[in-house]
């Protein structure tokens, strides 16, 4: 399930639960949804900056951008 998405889900379950107070058993779903969510983000976060060898992370992909930029024209890019 892609970020934007569990926002969204976050988002509406945490307005929907706003100024209540649960009281009938299932606050223990409502905080694993809290708990899941943020480890969910801290995942995505991991996957973005992680620069050891052998992964494929965003960082990397901007770090190895930075380092061939003149590799990018649009000659280049036409020739594909």
């Amino acid at each position: 399930m892609y970020l934007g998405m569990k926002r969204a889900i976050h988002r509406a379950h945490v307005e929907k639960l706003q100024d209540r107070q649960i009281e009938d058993g299932t606050s223990i779903v409502h905080r694993w949804m809290q708990q899941n969510y943020a480890e969910s983000m801290l995942i995505g976060l991991r996957r973005i900056l992680d620069e050891r060898k052998g992964s494929f992370s965003l960082l990397k992909l901007l770090k190895k951008l930075e380092k061939n930029h003149a590799l990018f024209t649009c000659e280049r890019y036409l020739q594909l």
